[in-house]
């Protein structure tokens, strides 16, 4: 089972990305917005393609943001549409919650690290706060081969990226999962590595 991917950890690698000159109104019609609906859902990223989970953001009935969850990512099997459960809160017009956590339906041998990436018709704050287990990265050599240090303790990551109208912007590779079968030779199942991901989107209030 592949774990190299994981093997360089860079959760606070994301980055920071000048302001665009995109102007708000032509954007809402922009064909990477066009066609996306204002919810959480299984489908297909506007700008290559790749199946993900969608998570569209709208306000009056217009979709501003374009959020795909999964569908930059480096797996060892095909993409699992319900590998994360997403949900989204508006706490009012300018500012939104999503959570992502990762599903029981995960299955029991996996290996995979998605970078979320987002693309807004007008400039956004992302605060986010991940929640990952405390982990080592090689496999140690013990006999019940474990590929996480036992322990119920947890670590969080905190930041801020800003995200320019008109652009698409990587969020980092923050969604990281190993899981490996159980057998007779490994009873226990190995732990997750990313738990769960808060992201907290606000609009910056412009003129145009």
């Amino acid at each position: 089972m592949r774990t190299d991917i994981f093997n360089s950890l860079k959760f606070a690698s994301v980055p920071f990305i000048g302001i665009g000159n995109a102007k708000r109104t032509s954007l809402f019609s922009h064909p990477y917005l066009s066609f996306v609906k204002a919810a959480v859902y299984s489908g297909k990223t506007p700008w290559n393609n790749n199946k993900s989970t969608i998570v569209g953001l709208s306000h009056n009935n217009n979709v501003f943001a374009c959020l795909a969850v999964d569908g930059e990512s480096d797996t060892k099997q095909k993409q699992i549409s319900s590998m994360f459960n997403v949900t989204t809160h508006k706490l009012s017009n300018t500012e939104y919650d999503i959570n992502i956590e990762v599903t029981s339906a995960t299955p029991r041998e996996v290996s995979i690290e998605a970078t979320p990436q987002i693309f807004s018709a007008m400039p956004l704050d992302i605060t986010y706060s991940i929640e990952l287990d405390k982990l080592i990265t090689k496999v140690p050599k013990n006999p019940e081969g474990r590929l996480m240090m036992q322990s119920p303790r947890t670590r969080l990551m905190n930041g801020q990226i800003f995200v320019p109208a008109g652009e698409i912007v990587d969020l980092g590779p923050i969604l990281k999962v190993i899981r490996r079968k159980k057998s007779s030779k490994f009873s226990e199942d190995s732990h997750l590595i990313t738990r769960r991901v808060h992201l907290s989107i606000r609009k910056r209030l412009y003129e145009e």
